[in-house]
């Protein structure tokens, strides 16, 4: 009825001279109109937008938070956040944490964002850097390289299952040139490893546990991963994954998020550790002997990046804190639906895991990437009894942190011995 309206009172439409004139304009009459109607709504809604974050940013000022809170995270649409410096990432959480009855928002810092935009400033400068990463490094780059010495050498070399190295043999050059490289570095990194007395094959629990074998083993395998990789490839890749303009995700429907949190609060979590433990000789492990006195980590490393150049971490710019508009700080992952990807565990299950470790040891979570999860602790365990029964509980939440990190039960609990950070990292 209005398109038949708009046809008989339009003068665009009048003074069309055939039926597909006519149609075309009256489309176009339709659209203008269509538009001006909802354009009122939209305003509207804005509006309201600007009103809401106005005061979220109220609140947080009151607790003594002077940022400007944003929403819209394509990762977390539904959810205020805020950008602060990375070296005031922590202290802001502690003061957002410690007043959330108040603002109502519980805060979690966010990285996969801030670091990928770092990887990618690396990238753009990633030629000089490799040319004087190779020459800190010992490794001279060869101009030619005879295909089958090299070939030979790829196929005697000892493997180590991180390494990027090509599959097949190599048919020119520049993958002669390359492999040669590679060969260098491992045959290096396998000396310093030894030196150290550290046995090949041995990973770091995640990008922030600092022990001396992950320093060694990033210091060699960044090198790695920048020599076998295009540049702008390598940075394309990174932030396709990881910036918010890679794609919207949808938001997490309330009843899901409020089904999640239940199945959290009702799930038994020591209960689960046994039936998990029982389900697969995966989760089997020696209890062995701690090779080295751990030193506690007394500051969190959610808002720090490895430097792959000068080989320790540095802070990032900025940071992302989530503002989780949770009941209770333990609930936060059925708000993120963290988990549930390989070996991760269900959100739920997460979420029984933080209130277990909130009750004991009055654990709190800080930091989140899409594979990641670290707590502040402050009341760690400061027995070696205490210590050792709950690195099986993080084992079986979590097997890489023995897996691919401390070895044995033993040395993951001298690692959690006292310590005010915990660092959970699902490959």
């Amino acid at each position: 009825m209005l398109i038949t309206r708009l046809f008989s009172t339009n003068s665009e439409f009048q003074g069309a001279q055939n039926g597909s004139e006519k149609i075309a304009a009256g489309i176009a009459i339709a659209i203008f109109l269509a538009v001006e109607t909802a354009l009122p709504a939209i305003a509207e809604n804005q509006a309201r937008t600007v009103e809401a974050k106005a005061s979220v940013t109220k609140k947080l000022a009151a607790v003594g938070v002077n940022s400007r809170v944003n929403i819209g995270l394509k990762r977390f649409p539904d959810y205020y956040y805020l950008t602060t410096p990375g070296m005031q990432a922590f202290p802001t959480w502690q003061r957002l944490h410690a007043r959330a009855a108040e603002t109502g928002y519980y805060p979690l810092i966010w990285l996969d964002k801030a670091r990928a935009e770092i990887d990618s400033a690396h990238m753009k400068r990633v030629s000089a850097p490799i040319a004087l990463a190779l020459k800190e490094l010992g490794v001279k780059p060869r101009s030619s390289v005879d295909l089958k010495e090299v070939n030979a050498r790829l196929a005697s070399r000892p493997k180590f299952p991180a390494y990027p190295f090509p599959t097949g043999k190599v048919t020119n050059q520049e993958e002669a040139i390359r492999a040669d490289i590679l060969l260098q570095l491992q045959d290096l990194h396998m000396h310093e490893l030894k030196r150290n007395g550290v046995t090949p094959g041995a990973m770091p629990t995640s990008m922030h546990e600092i022990t001396k074998y992950g320093d060694i083993n990033r210091k060699y395998l960044t090198v790695m991963m920048l020599v076998m990789s295009k540049p702008q490839s390598k940075e394309r890749n990174l932030t396709h994954q990881n910036k918010d303009s890679a794609g919207s995700i949808p938001s997490i429907p309330a009843e899901q998020i409020a089904k999640t949190c239940q199945r959290g609060e009702e799930k038994d979590f020591p209960q689960w550790l046994t039936m998990t433990e029982h389900s697969d000789p995966y989760y089997k492990v020696e209890t062995g002997t701690a090779n080295e006195v751990s030193t506690p980590q007394q500051e969190s490393r959610a808002a720090f990046q490895y430097d792959f150049m000068k080989h320790k971490y540095f802070p990032l710019p900025n940071a992302i804190i989530l503002l989780i508009p949770a009941k209770k700080s333990y609930l936060a992952p059925a708000y993120l639906d963290f988990g549930d990807v390989n070996a991760c565990p269900k959100p739920a299950v997460h979420v029984a895991a933080a209130k277990w470790w909130q009750r004991k040891y009055g654990a709190e979570l800080v930091s989140i990437t899409d594979d990641s999860l670290e707590f502040y602790v402050k009341n760690p365990p400061r027995t070696d009894q205490e210590a050792l029964k709950l690195a099986r509980e993080q084992f079986i939440y979590c097997p890489d942190t023995v897996k691919q990190g401390a070895g044995n039960l033993s040395q993951l609990a001298a690692d959690i011995y006292n310590a005010k950070f915990w660092t959970f990292w699902w490959d």
